[in-house]
């Protein structure tokens, strides 16, 4: 209403509402902030949604910012009690920080289905802002304890060009009586847990070994001893050995005079690879006769050991000759040492731990976020069982076994719906591992179940330190879990294996791998013609290959019948020794649309013929094809319905050029191998550059206007700059694939 004045009869509006409602709307209003600014304003404590761990805590303490627990068991229970007491989790969640520091761990810290959280309430443990937290397996040994070896039938027993310079600490004085032993592991073992190894100002030692680099190579050989890969044959085949009788370690002449400078010990071994360049083990010396120059072994090696094979002696103590080099007197304690620079402020540690540091049994909706683990003798993070677990902008360092096993507790289970769904591995940083980085299973194969766990934009390298094959940066297992988004290089064998179904390899950058390897692949399936599903995808792969004779390196490899699996939109770059993508009698892939550059062929079928049927009947030795096929019915729902084709496996015999090869760009290659059997559509086989962004930087983007466009319509063009590392809460630098690739 206008008034004529040019003023809003705002009065009257406002005369006319009570002034009790006023009031009313007034007091509610104070209260509701005087609630939040009093909950704001309130200890951490008396809401409990926060607690702290710190070095000079106690667990006696409230835990809180000032009084902080000593133990992240006092902030685990702290949460078990309040839980136990029917008080319900705050929404939001409860959060346990831990302060700067090293925490010096001698059992592992477990969490179990009690100390989980809820989606609207998870539990996190995590470091304090931007302080550095340790969660530390080892031992931090007194530098100013060691001393010199003084003991003339140890100094006799050192090369007199290191004398001097070797030092000796007295382990039982420092505390420490667990040892560990040495044992036979590699191809076709079981897994072990290492000993203590020794690590100086952040860089692994060497156990001492000769020759200090590479290997030297096995002389004839008189008995290969028993082969323990034949106890999987037939019981009527000639070759087939019963378990009992496997256990003959083998006999063979060695080159040289070395051995005659050691004395005797019943510790002293062997690290090779014995029979084939794709499988590695370690073998105790049982004897050594120098005057034949005859070696005898404890063991056996799975296939037996033969001539002009790779080797090396380790655990040696008259092998100390260069800095890094020790060895372990078990019996007396004492431990020598060649330091490679100045003991004095150095940063000497022991790895003692034989658990993991941390583990999660059963539990579900708890982070592990922004803390470091490592120098311990076994895995770094367990989970099994429960679900939506994150382990998020965390190291993990210099660990005996693998950096993080998320899998069932024993058995099949272990690699199926036992390992739980939906957890993730984010932003990580592993390397330094001893066996792998990641092992992520999860799924029921029976019922094609997806496990949903996933390992993205995590950093790998410079694993498989102590075993060298089949241990890879990540291992998927189960059905319909994910690999994306991962930096992986500097190993000696495979980056990615999987098994499984529908398991996703996407965006991940892999470059140096298999280095140390034959008849092996960046990227590995085998052995079970019911893993249909899987899928490899806009991957960047990369400087792959070794001058090692045999079979050659992979970049994708399908190995032993492995079938129906779909790769597409990669980019490949130098990658492979003798091709880049390899099938081994397998049947029904699919390589398309990716683009291979500066590469051997792009594809190499090495098929079975009549030999594929003889294999589904399971008359290949080891194989248990018959074993595999009667754990799924492919025949029926959901497998014939999901993979239809699959359903035929059984009656359509051997397939005739299966493997599709189509619309690949290829660059300064071939598509095939001389001689090879594939399908072949409208592959685009060039010695130009097709129109990439700038080859010469390693950026192999297509332009818009690219070529390739022209020449296979439909291309799907291939996200390049999306492919590796990506900048987030946890990994904050933004970085080029140049730039993390260290090329």
């Amino acid at each position: 209403m206008n008034t004529g004045n040019g003023r809003f009869s705002i009065e009257a509006s406002v005369t006319s509402v009570p002034t009790d409602n006023i009031m009313k709307k007034i007091s509610t209003q104070l209260l509701i902030i005087f609630i939040i600014c009093f909950w704001a304003c309130q200890p951490e404590s008396e809401t409990a949604s926060t607690y702290y761990v710190a070095l000079e805590g106690n667990d006696a303490n409230s835990g809180t910012l000032e009084k902080p627990f000593a133990t992240l068991e006092a902030a685990r229970d702290a949460i078990r009690k309040r839980k136990e007491g029917n008080d319900s989790l705050p929404q939001g969640g409860i959060t346990v920080y831990l302060r700067e520091g090293t925490y010096a761990l001698t059992s592992t810290f477990e969490l179990t289905a009690e100390d989980g959280g809820t989606e609207r309430s998870p539990i996190t443990y995590k470091a304090y802002e931007n302080e550095e937290v340790l969660l530390s397996g080892g031992y931090s040994i007194d530098q100013t304890a060691f001393t010199k070896v003084t003991d003339a039938s140890v100094l006799q027993r050192l090369p007199d060009s290191v004398r001097d310079q070797v030092r000796q600490i007295d382990l039982k004085a420092q505390g420490i009586q667990n040892f560990g032993q040495l044992a036979s592991y590699g191809m076709g073992k079981p897994e072990v847990t290492p000993p203590p190894e020794l690590f100086f100002n952040g860089n692994t030692m060497t156990l001492a070994r000769w020759p200090n680099e590479a290997y030297i190579r096995v002389d004839s050989v008189l008995d290969a001893g028993s082969i323990p890969r034949n106890s999987l044959r037939e019981a009527a085949d000639p070759e087939y050995s019963s378990p009992d009788s496997i256990l003959l370690g083998a006999t063979f002449l060695y080159p040289g005079d070395r051995p005659s400078r050691w004395a005797g010990s019943d510790d002293q071994w062997m690290f090779g690879f014995w029979y084939f360049d794709w499988a590695d083990g370690t073998l105790q010396i049982e004897s050594i006769d120098t005057a034949t120059h005859t070696i005898k072994t404890v063991q056996p090696s799975h296939y037996g050991v033969r001539s002009n094979q790779r080797y090396y002696y380790f655990n040696i103590l008259e092998e100390i000759d260069s800095p890094g080099e020790w060895y372990l007197d078990r019996e007396r304690g004492v431990l020598y040492f060649y330091p490679p620079s100045s003991l004095e402020n150095a940063h000497i540690q022991l790895s003692m731990l034989d658990q993991p540091v941390i583990s999660l049994q059963g539990a579900s909706y708890i982070s592990l976020e922004n803390l470091k683990l490592g120098i311990t003798r076994a895995n770094g993070i367990e989970v099994s069982g429960g679900s939506h677990n994150t382990i998020a902008g965390c190291t993990i360092f210099r660990t005996g076994l693998t950096g993080i096993v998320i899998s069932g507790s024993e058995g099949e289970e272990r690699l199926t719906s036992g390992a739980g769904m939906n957890h993730r591995v984010i932003s990580c940083d592993i390397y330094e591992t001893g066996t792998g980085g990641i092992v992520l299973a999860g799924g029921d194969r029976k019922t094609l179940t997806p496990g949903n766990n996933e390992a993205i934009n995590n950093h790998i390298h410079h694993y498989e330190r102590i075993v060298k094959t089949y241990t890879p940066a990540i291992r998927l297992e189960g059905v319909g879990n994910r690999a994306a988004h991962n930096l992986i290089h500097d190993a000696p064998h495979f980056a990615i294996s999987y098994s499984g179904n529908d398991q996703i390899i996407e965006y991940n950058e892999i470059h140096h791998v298999v280095q140390e390897s034959s008849d092996a692949g960046a990227i590995y399936n085998g052995r079970n013609p019911t893993e249909a599903g899987n899928v490899i995808r806009y991957n960047y792969i990369h400087h792959i290959g070794n001058d090692l004779e045999g079979y050659g390196q992979q970049s994708v490899f399908l190995d032993d019948g492995a079938s129906y699996h779909h790769i597409y939109g990669n980019v490949f770059y130098q990658a492979g020794s003798n091709a880049v993508f390899k099938v081994h009698g397998g049947q029904h892939n699919v390589f398309e649309h990716n683009i291979v550059i500066d590469s051997p062929p792009a594809a190499a079928m090495h098929l079975w013929g009549e030999n594929w049927v003889r294999w589904l009947k399971d008359e290949w030795v080891g194989h248990s094809i018959k074993e595999k096929l009667a754990a799924v019915n492919i025949t029926e729902p959901p497998y014939s319905t999901r993979y239809p084709p699959l359903a035929r496996l059984l009656k359509e015999g051997t397939p005739v050029n299966s493997n599709l090869i189509r619309e690949n760009v290829i660059v300064r290659g071939e598509v095939l191998e001389d001689d090879d059997e594939a399908t072949l559509d409208n592959n685009f086989v060039t010695d130009q550059d097709p129109g990439f962004v700038n080859a010469d930087e390693m950026n192999f983007q297509l332009k818009e206007d690219a070529v390739v466009y022209d020449k296979i319509p439909g291309f799907e063009k291939i996200l390049f700059d999306s492919i590796g590392l990506y900048p987030d809460i946890y990994r904050k630098r933004p970085q080029t694939l140049q730039a993390v690739s260290g090329i």
